[in-house]
C-alpha cells in the first residue's frame, strides 16, 4: 500500500467513523426519545427558570420584545448582513467567476497539462459552486431578501436538499483539494526520485484520479447529516376561491422548511456541528498544510540556486510549489476566523440549549459570520491572482491566449516587430529575413569575438522566438 494511499485511507477512515459514531448516537436517540426529551425539556425549563430569576445566564437580547434595543439589534445587523454579505460578496463573487472561468480555460492548455494543474481545475470548479450557491443563499435571499413569488418557492423546494447540501459539499471538497495539492507538491519536491517514478508508471488522468476521487467521496460522506437537518412543513391557508358553495371547501397548503429534530438534538449539535466539523475542516487540514508546507519550504531552500544552474524542469516544479505556498497563505488568512467561530460556538452551545428559543447571539457575533463568509468568497476567488502573478507558466499561457483570442494580434505583432529589430529596420526585407549582425571572419580570437558570439546567439533568439508567436497567431 503506498503513501498516497494511506494518505486518503487514514482520513476516510476517520470520518467514517465519525459518522457512524454519530448514526448511533441518533439512534439510541431516537430509543429513548420519551425519556430524553422529557429529561431534557425539564432541565432546560428549569435553566430557564434560573436565568430569569439569578440572571446567572446571558440569553442575549429579548427579540420577542419591542424594545430599542432589540431594533438596535436587527438594525445592526441587517446593515451588516447587507454590506458584507450582499453587495461585497456578490462583487467578488462575480469576479471571482470570471477569474476561475478563465483559470479552467488556460489549465485546460495542452502545454499546462498534469496533476498539479489538473488539481487547480478541480480546485477552481468547486470555488465556482461554491460561490454561486453562496450568492444566491446569503446575498439574494438573506441580505438582499429578494421576495419574488416564483424565486421564493424554487428557494425553499431546492434549499433543503440541493442549495444546503452541496454549499457544504462544495466547501469541504475545496478544503480537501487544497490539502491533495500540498501533498502532491510535498512529494514533487522532498520525494522528487518517488514522484519521478510514479509519473513515469501512471498517467496524468489515473494521478489525479487519485487525488479527486477520495476527496469528493470524503466530503459527500461527512455531508450526508446536512441532507436531514431540515425537513419541508405544509401549513393549510385559507383558499381564495370564490366558486365554492357553503358544503364544499378548498384547502390550500404553503410550502415551507424548518429545522428537523435531528439538527435540535444536544448531542448532534455538540459532537458533529461542533466538534466534527472543527476537526475535519479546520484543526486537522491546518496541520497537515502546515506540516506539508515546512517541507516544501525546506526543499525550496535546499534546491533553489540548483534548480537556476541545473534543471530547468525542476525550476519549474519550485514555481508549482511557490504557487501552492501563496494559495495556501490565503487559505491560512481567509479561514482562520472561521476557526475562531467554531472554537467560540464550542463554548456556547450549553447556553444556546440552556437558554433554548429565547438565546440570541450577540450582535457581533452576528456581523463576524457575516465577514467570515465574505473572507470565504475572497478564498474561492483570489485564486486566479495567485496564478497570474506566481505561475511563470500560466503568464505566458494566458499571454498567448489573449493575444490569440482576444483581438489583440496588431498590438503584438507591432510590438514584437520591434522587438526583433534592435539594430533598426534590417530584419526583413521583402517578407525575408534578413541577418541581424554581419560578423567579420576576422574577429575569430579575443574578448570581442566572444562579445560578438554573445551578441548574435541573443539576436537570434530573439528572431525565433519572433517567428514562433507569428505562427500561433496565424
Amino acid at each position: 500500500m503506498t503513501a498516497s494511499t494511506m494518505t486518503f485511507l487514514v482520513p476516510g477512515f476517520l470520518f467514517f467513523f465519525v459518522i457512524q459514531l454519530a448514526g448511533a448516537m441518533e439512534e439510541i436517540s431516537i430509543l429513548q426519545n420519551s425519556t430524553l426529551k422529557n429529561h431534557t425539556d425539564l432541565e432546560i425549563v428549569a435553566k430557564n427558570d434560573t436565568v430569569k430569576q439569578n440572571s446567572s445566564l446571558d440569553c442575549g437580547v429579548d427579540m420577542m420584545s419591542d424594545s430599542q434595543e432589540a431594533a438596535d439589534y436587527m438594525s445592526t445587523w441587517g446593515t451588516c448582513s447587507f454590506w458584507m454579505e450582499g453587495v461585497l460578496l456578490t462583487s467578488i463573487g462575480i469576479v471571482g467567476l470570471i477569474g476561475n472561468i478563465l483559470s479552467i480555460i488556460v489549465l485546460s492548455k495542452p502545454d499546462m497539462y498534469n496533476s498539479f494543474n489538473n488539481l487547480l481545475i478541480a480546485l477552481s470548479t468547486l470555488d465556482s459552486i461554491f460561490i454561486i450557491l453562496a450568492i444566491v443563499d446569503y446575498a439574494i435571499f438573506r441580505a438582499f431578501r429578494w421576495s419574488a413569488p416564483i424565486a421564493q418557492t424554487l428557494f425553499q423546494y431546492t434549499f433543503p436538499f440541493v442549495i444546503y447540501p452541496l454549499n457544504n459539499i462544495s466547501f469541504c471538497a475545496s478544503i480537501f483539494t487544497t490539502v491533495a495539492m500540498a501533498y502532491e507538491r510535498h512529494t514533487a519536491v522532498c520525494k522528487p526520485i518517488h514522484y519521478r517514478n510514479v509519473t513515469a508508471k501512471y498517467s496524468v488522468k489515473r494521478r489525479t484520479a487519485c487525488y479527486v476521487i477520495p476527496v469528493l467521496l470524503i466530503a459527500i460522506i461527512l455531508n450526508v447529516p446536512k441532507w436531514m437537518e431540515t425537513k419541508y412543513k405544509w401549513t393549510p391557508v385559507e383558499s381564495n376561491s370564490t366558486n365554492l358553495t357553503e358544503s364544499e371547501t378548498e384547502i390550500e397548503y404553503k410550502m415551507e422548511f424548518e429545522i428537523s429534530e435531528l439538527r435540535d438534538n444536544p448531542n448532534y449539535i455538540h459532537y458533529y456541528v461542533n466538534w466534527t466539523r472543527l476537526l475535519t475542516t479546520g484543526l486537522i487540514p491546518m496541520v497537515m498544510l502546515i506540516y506539508f508546507n515546512f517541507g516544501i519550504f525546506r526543499g525550496i531552500q535546499m534546491t533553489h540556486e540548483r534548480t537556476k544552474k541545473q534543471n530547468k524542469g525542476r525550476a519549474s516544479e519550485m514555481n508549482l510549489a511557490a504557487i501552492l505556498m501563496c494559495i495556501v497563505f490565503l487559505f491560512f488568512v481567509c479561514h482562520f476566523p472561521r476557526i475562531l467561530l467554531n472554537v467560540h460556538e464550542v463554548f456556547m452551545v450549553w447556553d444556546m440549549l440552556a437558554c433554548g428559543d429565547a438565546f440570541t447571539p450577540p450582535v457581533w457575533f452576528q456581523c463576524f459570520i457575516s465577514f467570515n463568509h465574505l473572507l470565504l468568497i475572497i478564498n474561492a476567488s483570489c485564486n486566479f491572482l495567485i496564478y497570474v502573478s506566481v505561475g511563470d507558466k500560466f503568464k505566458t499561457t494566458i499571454e498567448n491566449f489573449c493575444q490569440s483570442s482576444l483581438g489583440c494580434k496588431a498590438c503584438w505583432i507591432k510590438r514584437n516587430h520591434s522587438a526583433a529589430s534592435p539594430l533598426g529596420n534590417d530584419t526583413e526585407e521583402n517578407g525575408k529575413s534578413m541577418p541581424l549582425l554581419q560578423v567579420s571572419s576576422k574577429h575569430r580570437n579575443g574578448k570581442n569575438n566572444e562579445s560578438i558570439r554573445t551578441q548574435i546567439g541573443n539576436l537570434e533568439h530573439t528572431q525565433v522566438r519572433t517567428k514562433r508567436k507569428y505562427v500561433v497567431l496565424f
